[in-house]
């Protein structure tokens, strides 16, 4: 879900429907710019926001800037594919 095509009011309805709980950790895949990870830590969850684009993880880190204990990026091409300690 990208604020290009879809207006905050749509994020804000569709985090209605999942019934989202402050202080327990979501994970965005596929995170671009951050238009999901950024409702969810403003509804107090903790984000995991994963995309392969470096670019768009350069995006997230100048966003989230300050924030890094509410926010973890990662590059990942597949959710599937070993984390790299």
């Amino acid at each position: 879900m990208r604020s290009g095509f879809f207006s905050k009011a749509v994020r804000e309805r569709a985090f209605q429907v999942a019934d989202l709980r402050g202080g327990k950790i979501a994970v965005d895949v596929g995170a671009g710019t951050g238009f999901i990870t950024e409702g969810l830590v403003g509804k107090g969850l903790q984000v995991i926001a994963v995309d392969p684009s470096e670019r768009m993880l350069g995006e997230m880190r100048r966003k989230f800037q300050g924030i890094e204990g509410e926010v973890s990026i990662r590059r990942r091409q597949s959710l599937a594919e070993p984390q790299e300690e």
